[in-house]
């Protein structure tokens, strides 16, 4: 569609958002085996590294695991053991920590403790920070682009006050 509109390539920005472990624990199932999604994935990064560095390719997502009844703590356990598997598995196909963790962006679920969901996303950044430096990554590519959406999780279907007033809070956090 760019090329077609005489646009540039590199200005694209966005998420493509490839989360086949996310999908898998939201749906129980994948549509395509893991190893040919992570190849996927790979040729994905390759691609945008090359061609649009502004686009993201993976979206770890929080969602299934906090709309499932997890903790804030679990939720961000899950969600940075899902970035860790992408790593490895990206590394065994000839790409740098810095390539992969460029592309990675994260969504978490934002719940109505006010201070714990701030903890939650200080916690992510720092931790990501750690995760990032052990595989020898640069100091940009340890910074985390986080996407935080109001929780489902937390909102009733019989009173739409109290939904304004728990979408309130979680806007806040």
């Amino acid at each position: 569609l760019f090329k077609s509109q005489g646009k540039d390539i590199s200005k694209i920005k966005g998420c493509i958002g490839a989360d086949p472990i996310g999908t898998l624990a939201r749906n129980g199932e994948i549509e395509d085996g893991l190893d040919n999604l992570m190849e996927q994935m790979a040729k994905t990064i390759k691609w945008a590294n090359e061609n649009a560095p502004s686009l993201k390719t993976i979206l770890i997502q929080g969602h299934p695991y906090h709309d499932a009844g997890a903790s804030a703590i679990q939720e961000l356990a899950f969600a940075l053991s899902t970035g860790i598997f992408y790593i490895k598995n990206m590394l065994n196909r000839e790409l740098t920590i810095d390539e992969i963790a460029s592309q990675i962006k994260f969504s978490f679920s934002i719940g109505t403790n006010f201070f714990m969901e701030i903890s939650k996303i200080r916690a992510a950044r720092s931790l990501w920070a750690q995760i990032i430096s052990a595989f020898g990554g640069n100091e940009e590519a340890q910074k985390m682009t986080i996407h935080g959406r109001t929780s489902s999780y937390t909102k009733t279907v019989y009173d739409p006050y109290v939904n304004m007033l728990r979408t309130t809070t979680e806007s806040f956090s």
